[in-house]
């Protein structure tokens, strides 16, 4: 029997053990289940199978790995323009902080004086 397999075996098992589920106890079940999955070709054949669970006739899932070490621009200000009515608008300068978790980002935005700009 795979990794897949018995992942598979064992969140069915999960899942039908308890009548009613919230999503805390479904999230604790696939998490506590798919953390198995440390080969990528078993993690493809789980995304096929949560896309396709009763395994119908359908183009086969594309999994892709990324490449974690990209470089992506992020820029440190940026300019929007800001609509106060039909014929009036104004830029505004927002400053970027970025934060990246794992494969995560998040990005922190406020507005900032003219002054800062000049930094």
């Amino acid at each position: 029997m795979t990794t897949f397999e018995r992942v598979k075996r064992n969140i069915l098992r999960d899942m039908a053990g308890s009548k009613t589920h919230t999503a805390e106890s479904w999230a604790r079940i696939m998490l506590m289940n798919t953390s198995a999955l440390t080969n990528v070709e078993e993690q493809k054949k789980f995304w096929g199978w949560m896309q396709n669970p009763e395994e119908e006739e359908r183009p086969e899932v594309i999994c892709d790995l990324f490449e974690t070490h990209c470089q992506i621009e992020t820029p440190k200000y940026t300019t929007v323009k800001m609509h106060v009515d039909e014929e009036k608008s104004t830029d505004i300068q927002l400053e970027n902080e970025y934060v990246r978790n794992g494969a995560a980002m998040y990005i922190k935005v406020k507005p900032v004086s003219d002054e800062k700009m000049d930094e």
